[in-house]
């Protein structure tokens, strides 16, 4: 993988984990799909599953961003 393209994915993962940490602090973990996920990081629904094979998956990667 090229250095651009490793970055490019960085960076969408971080905007998945961003969004999910917003809809989690203003929704509550168990409020909202991974539809609206997709939605509120701005990609499309098979991105967030090419980063994260589930929900759970999603909410232990923020956990584990967050106790960094």
């Amino acid at each position: 993988m090229s250095p651009t393209r490793r970055e490019l994915v960085r960076a969408t993962r971080a905007r998945i984990l961003e969004a999910a940490a917003r809809l989690t602090r203003d929704k509550g973990p168990n409020s909202y799909s991974m539809d609206l996920l997709a939605k509120e990081a701005g990609v499309a629904r098979a991105t967030v599953y090419e980063h994260f094979r589930s929900k759970r998956a999603v909410l232990d990667a923020l956990a584990s961003s967050t106790a960094r």
